[in-house]
């Protein structure tokens, strides 16, 4: 990590020539141009079509559902997220150590027999990453079970390896994306059932964690060496496989409707761990020029899309996030859902329109399976009307760890938790209703208290929320500046501990360098 971090910096912010240039405006080789954003935003933002000025295009559709008295085609989809499995998880070791990652052996110091306070149970533990058969008991349970899941596809927002960030390497961390997708396949292939599957990579996913260097194409070990499991199933053609082994994203058509298309966007472009973002600070990747390209083509095909991406736009650097938002504004009539992971919560926000307060689409981010910090294993399956594809419904599964660690020798259980709009008394997942949904959030403490318990699948207590959290209002954010003017919080505070405002202080704009 020390070499990544070094490097990146060498080459990025504090070269001579920047110094000189950028930070003194005293030499005049080379020309360092700055990109704010601004002009980018101004000019989506210009070119909207009529049909969307007034920001209720998705809204509309909800009620073109309602208002249609016949009955209308469904399709659903798995989503999960997050599997972190550990390789060297051990049932019995110490669930409570004292190392950052536990339940597994851990060296000399490691407590045994009676020393141990916490043993590891067979299927996991609420202190640590699952053991492979957790992850592999899941897939089972979906195979097992479409008769009643009835899934079209499968959305995998990564995170495959485990926590052990200070030693893990290149090879290990690739290694645990072939065995988590072999398992799935298995699964599979013994309940004779052919599920199509949209992967995306997340930021344990590449090696060091977070790390990825955006200036050369086909240069990322583990992007490099995915393509055996993502092709070798047919998850992703060699022509998709090969946009993707570029700098990490793609798109798919989907396989029951010839207008929608997955874009499967590779965050890592805005990661705010990611150090390689100091020297590559112009569009990382190109992702963003891909990602409009892409949209704008759906728009001439009359199509429409679903966005898939590991980590959330909200959490991302101001300048990737900015123009991101700005894209899922100009194409909201084309963006219908958009499904992320990363934080290990089952969580939503809003993308809001440009400056306004009207919301324009739904964003949904799946329970993790890993059970770390006091959190169930679990899933979530998506209802969406085939034809304009939104979100009719969203049902959370999940298995109680408990109860499975304590019945060892017993099949794995796996149980709807909630569905969200019979738990959240929502007449539908439109961008209006979950708006109101936050409003009633932030003004209904057992309401709050209902969503943090379910962030968790029911791994931690219920308790009443507090009245007037201002993070409910602040859900209605998409970007972290729009984010942190909602919390009253200035863009970047050198005085916090969020690594964040570091990153945005030594990198501001996006630039150009002219030799």
């Amino acid at each position: 990590m020390a070499d990544a971090v070094v490097q990146s910096l060498t080459e990025g912010v504090i070269t001579p020539q920047r110094i000189c240039d950028e930070a003194l405006n005293l030499c005049s080789s080379p020309t360092i141009e700055e990109f704010n954003g601004d002009a980018f935003v101004k000019r989506l933002m210009d070119s909207k079509p009529t049909k969307i000025q007034s920001n209720d295009f998705v809204n509309g559709l909800y009620k073109q559902i309602k208002e249609d008295t016949h009955p209308r085609k469904t399709v659903r989809s798995i989503h999960f997220s997050d599997p972190h499995i550990d390789f060297y998880y051990r049932e019995g070791m110490e669930a409570l150590c004292d190392y950052p990652i536990c339940c597994r052996n851990n060296g000399i110091f490691e407590p045994q027999g009676a020393d141990i306070k916490r043993a590891a149970g067979k299927w996991g533990d609420y202190n640590c990453d699952v053991p492979k058969e957790t992850l592999k008991g899941m897939f089972d349970y979906i195979a097992q079970n479409q008769d009643t899941l009835k899934s079209d596809f499968i959305i995998w927002t990564g995170d495959n390896s485990a926590h052990n960030v200070w030693d893990n390497t290149a090879e290990e961390i690739t290694d645990y994306t072939p065995l988590n997708y072999s398992d799935a396949k298995d699964s599979f292939s013994d309940a004779n059932v052919s599920i199509p599957v949209f992967p995306i990579q997340g930021n344990h996913d590449t090696w060091p964690v977070n790390v990825q260097d955006f200036s050369t194409p086909n240069s990322n070990y583990a992007i490099n060496h995915l393509k055996d499991s993502w092709t070798s199933e047919g998850w992703l053609t060699e022509d998709e496989y090969t946009e993707f082994q570029q700098y990490g994203y793609y798109t798919k058509p989907l396989p029951f409707n010839s207008k929608g298309k997955v874009i499967a966007v590779n965050m890592q472009a805005c990661n705010n761990m990611n150090w390689w973002l100091f020297a590559n600070r112009n569009d990382p990747g190109g992702e963003i020029a891909w990602l409009e390209a892409q949209l704008s083509q759906i728009e001439q095909d009359e199509g429409f899309a679903l966005v898939i991406a590991h980590i959330p736009s909200r959490d991302c650097l101001h300048e990737f996030g900015l123009r991101f938002h700005a894209l899922m504004d100009r194409y909201q009539h084309i963006v219908r859902y958009s499904s992320y992971g990363h934080t290990h919560s089952e969580e939503i926000f809003l993308t809001m329109g440009m400056n306004s307060t009207d919301p324009i689409g739904f964003n949904f981010l799946s329970g993790s399976v890993t059970s770390g910090d006091s959190r169930n294993p679990g899933f979530s399956m998506v209802e969406y009307d085939e034809e304009f594809m939104v979100p009719l419904n969203i049902h959370t599964y999940y298995m109680n760890l408990t109860e499975a660690n304590a019945n060892p020798s017993a099949p794995l259980e796996w149980n709807e938790l909630h569905d969200y709009l019979d738990e959240y008394r929502l007449p539908d997942l439109s961008p209006s209703s979950i708006k109101d949904l936050t409003q009633r959030m932030y003004d209904n403490a057992d309401l709050a208290g209902l969503y943090e318990y379910n962030k968790a699948k029911g791994g931690r207590p219920y308790k009443p929320g507090q009245e007037h959290d201002k993070s409910f209002l602040c859900l209605q954010g998409s970007e972290t500046f729009e984010v942190k003017d909602c919390f009253g919080q200035p863009h970047i505070n050198l005085k916090s501990k969020n690594p964040t405002d570091i990153f945005e202080f030594l990198t501001q704009y996006w630039i150009k360098v002219d030799n």
